[in-house]
Order: C-alpha cells, then structure tokens, then sequence
C-alpha cells in the first residue's frame, strides 16, 4: 500500500484535495443550504450534487496528467512485473477518492447544518460512478493525446458533457448528467428512476469504453469494442431519459408516510412538518369553519401531497416548516380558487382569480399587514369594472353570507370556461 508522504509528493490531486473540500463545501452551503427550508433527506442529499460540475473536470485533467506522465516516461515499454492494472490502479483511485470526498463533504455540511441528517445514498452512488468515469476518461486521454494537450482537452471534453446535454433540447437529456439532480426536489416529490439510472449507465459506458483503452491493446476490434460500449452506455440511458420527456428529476411521494390529524377536515402532512401538525390543523379547522359559516363547499381533507393523484374532496397545499400562520392561510387560499386553464384566446375570467383569493384569505384569518403585502398593489378587473382587491373584498365581506357566497360561485363558475366573463361587482341590497 502506498504510503501516505508518497501520495503527497507524486499526487497533485492530494494537494488540491483542500481547496476542492473547501470549495464544494461553501458551494453547496451558498446555493442549497439557504434554499431549501426543510430538513428533507433526498432534497438536501441531491442538490450538492450540482458540485460534480467544478469537481469532474479537474479530475478529468488529474488523471489525464498523470497517465500522460507515465507514457511520457515510457513505462509502458519497461518490463514491469507489475501488471498494468497495478500500475494505474493507485493514481485513479487516489483521483477519483479525493473527487468523492470533496462531493461528498458538500453534502455533508448541508446535512449537519440541519441537525446531523444522514445523508440519502442513492445520490452520493450515482457521484460516485459519474466521478470514476470521468477519471477514468481522463486517464484514457492521457495514453492518447500528447501531454501538452491530454490535460486541458480532458477538462474540456468533461465540462462539456456536464454543460451541453442540459442547454439542449428535447428536456429529456437533462437527465442524462448527474448535474440534474441539483433541481431535486420539493418534500412532496422523491427522485425518479430515470434521475438516478440514466447519468448511472452513462457512467458506466464511459468507465467501460476508458479501461478498454486503458488496457493498451490498439486493434480494430477492441476500438470497435470501446464504440460499443460508449453506444450502449449512451442508448440505454437516452431510452430511461425519454420515459420523462419534460426532464423531471423528481416523481410523487409515497402518501403512505403522510401523517394525519383524527379531526374533521382531516389535515396531513408529510414527516419533515410532523412537529408542526396539531398547530397547522388548528389553522385549517378555522379556516374552513368560517368558509362553511359562509355556505362554501369545503373539502374534507387537506394534504401536503401536491405532485399525487388528485381526489375529490381533497385538497393540495404547499407548506415548509417555518411557514407562518398567514403563509399556511394564503397557501390553502390559493388552492381553494380553481386554478387558470389553457385558453386560445384571451381568458376573459383571469381577473377574478386574485379577487376570491384575497376573499378566502381574509375570511380565513388573514392578518391585515399579510392581506396588505400580498394583495395591496392587486386590481380587481373585468370589461366595465375596476377596483383594488382589497376594497372589493371590504365591500363584498360587508354583504350578507347568502350575497357573499352567490358572489363565490358565479366567479368560481366563471373561471371554469375560456368564454365566462367575470361578475365582479358586490351585489348591494
């Protein structure tokens, strides 16, 4: 085994490995730490993935470096006792270890700083082998290409692959990268198959196509057999990509982890909000009885389940745990009022929407400073009327339940079709 002091002194890779640590760990503090608020495993495990961009390409150049080292210094035509495997084994595995460590630390300072998580491994594998690869790709340049030009054309055929597949289009080869997983995933979404398999089997055509090459014989068939590899590698993902053309990373949750308040509207959330389900179902017992005090239909369950199937009588919100009463309020507001259909023309409905938005929420409960901020600079608009929201909503409040509740369903009505014009107006006794 070699020893530690050696590894210093012939590795380069051994003394970027600081500055690479360094680097994906504010990286991946910076740009997921501050966006994403809930503590939830597969989020925070993938998105740090998206340092595969800075670290790939300079393993690329390490190991391309290296290799062109090596020939350079005509080992290959030595009589090594050493098999040629045993040869390169050491300063690929010393590469890819330090390209993994530096990802991984990444993750792993977002996790602590949420409370010591234990990171989701499923990411972290696919790092693993989409690392490997592109060492080992880079290693292959190096036998290939002279040493002036190995390095910097391995690090620039890695970033382009990281780069190019995702500003292209069908969406679909988005996915073809492991840097796709930095989109992953909102609490109520787990990553799909096709997230994880297809930059998995990209990996492993490359990886396969490079130790081909690697292992030095130069005849027509084992360059037919490193096409081959390369081929299957890059056809077996695009076939798994496709299955998501829009280039999802993130499928539905299981439901069966929702946990679920006993009272009627029965409210669920998902483990990362748990803490928060006695205060949340308080909010929305409230508001739901001074909907119905109203003579509004009120569904009778209110999930966090927004990417499932959608049921009757149930209703999809969005939450993160530090949402605030006005927040949980607004969500499940928004969600009560249909939402905007595809028109071919002008949807003469549209102005309606934020109206009985702001209805909802200020019959919920909604704080006056909320309802300011998030409807203050809002109009109220049809053919022949226009008013702000807030001032609508006052006067339509000031009406009877009956009168406030006719107004509810004929603009509910109204956004229903691409041709119902909106009927604004408070009908005034």
């Amino acid at each position: 085994m070699i020893r530690i002091r050696t590894a210093i002194r012939m590795y380069p890779a051994v003394w970027l490995a600081p500055m690479l640590i360094v680097l994906c760990i504010w990286y991946a503090r910076a740009m997921v730490f501050r966006s994403d608020p809930d503590p939830y495993l597969p989020s925070l495990s993938a998105q740090p993935m998206s340092t595969q961009g800075l670290v790939a390409p300079i393993l690329a150049a390490l190991a391309a470096w290296e290799s062109a080292r090596l020939r350079r210094g005509g080992i290959w035509q030595m009589s090594i006792v050493r098999r040629r495997i045993a040869v390169v084994a050491w300063p690929l595995v010393i590469i890819w270890a330090v390209g993994f460590v530096a990802v991984a630390s990444g993750v792993v300072a977002v996790l602590v700083a949420k409370g010591f998580l234990i990171p989701d491994p499923r990411p972290l594998a696919v790092a693993g082998l989409v690392l490997g690869a592109h060492t080992l790709a880079g290693f292959a340049f190096g036998l290939l290409l002279p040493i002036v030009v190995a390095a910097p054309v391995a690090m620039a055929v890695s970033l382009l692959w990281q780069v190019m597949p995702r500003a292209i289009e069908p969406l679909w080869t988005h996915l073809l990268t492991s840097q796709q997983l930095e989109t992953c995933c909102a609490v109520d979404t787990d990553i799909g198959v096709a997230a994880l398999a297809a930059p998995a089997l990209v990996a492993l055509g490359v990886a396969v196509a490079a130790a081909i090459v690697i292992a030095g014989k130069r005849t027509p068939a084992t360059a037919a057999l490193t096409v081959a590899a390369l081929a299957a590698g890059l056809v077996s993902a695009s076939v798994i990509a496709s299955s998501e053309p829009r280039g999802d990373v993130g499928v539905a949750r299981n439901e069966a982890v929702l946990q679920c308040s006993g009272a009627v509207p029965e409210v669920c959330l998902w483990p990362e909000h748990a803490s928060r389900l006695s205060e949340v179902s308080g909010i929305v017992r409230a508001a739901a009885t001074a909907w119905t005090g109203i003579g509004v239909q009120v569904p009778t369950r209110f999930d966090e389940a927004f990417a499932g199937a959608v049921r009757p009588g149930t209703l999809h919100f969005r939450l993160w745990l530090g949402a605030s009463r006005d927040h949980v309020i607004d969500s499940i507001s928004y969600e009560m009022v249909p939402g905007y259909i595809d028109c071919p023309g002008a949807y003469m409905a549209a102005g309606a929407f934020d109206p009985l938005r702001a209805w909802y929420a200020a019959t919920a409960g909604m704080s006056a400073e909320a309802l300011g901020e998030e409807f203050g600079s809002l109009r109220a608009y049809s053919e022949d009327f226009d008013i702000e929201v807030l001032a609508l909503v006052d006067d339509i409040r000031s009406q009877s339940p009956d009168r406030q509740r006719e107004w509810v369903e004929r603009n509910t009505w109204a956004l229903g079709a691409c041709d119902r014009s909106p009927d604004l107006r408070p009908a005034h006794p």
